[in-house]
């Protein structure tokens, strides 16, 4: 994968998370460590998919622009299927509304984070561009959509305002 695009991809989904906690978007995460009952913030992806308007899926889906997203090649989910302990692409669910939306633009994330877009064969180096460009897009969506937790402002006023 080209680097810059790499690290604009890492840099985007950084700021996205961010914008989401300083919106409000945030829950209890995993414990600091074994000794302490404290808890890391996480972005709370759930409650921002139930703040999306009941037709954002709909609106998205009739964008050609973002057909990679729900076609049959997809995100997929990095895991162990049941049959086999070895890591490997497991078929995602069918995207049909806003949470398989936006989860799969989660995966999208995860499989970049985790290193899985960094596949250097050119057949899935183009494609990765192509879901990463529309996940980018259909977040950025979403962020307009939704209001900051105990505010009237836009999310994406605060992913806007961040200076990085």
């Amino acid at each position: 994968m080209d680097t810059d695009k790499l690290k604009d991809a890492l840099l985007f989904f950084s700021k996205f998370e961010y914008a989401l906690t300083r919106a409000g978007y945030t829950k209890l995460g995993r414990k600091i460590n074994n000794n302490s009952s404290e808890k890391t913030v996480e972005a709370d992806w759930d409650t921002f998919i139930k703040k999306l308007p009941e037709d954002f899926f709909k609106q998205i889906s009739k964008t050609p622009d973002y057909h990679e997203l729900y076609k049959d090649d997809g995100p997929k989910v990095w895991g162990k299927n049941k049959d086999n302990n070895t890591p490997q692409f497991l078929k995602d669910t069918p995207i049909t509304d806003n949470s398989t939306l936006i989860y799969a633009c989660k995966h999208v994330r995860n499989n970049l984070i985790h290193g899985e877009k960094l596949q250097s064969d050119q057949k899935n180096v183009g494609r990765n561009h192509k879901l990463l460009q529309q996940t980018r897009d259909v977040l950025l969506k979403a962020l307009e959509e939704i209001p900051a937790i105990d505010s009237k402002e836009k999310a994406i006023a605060i992913f806007d305002d961040i200076p990085f």
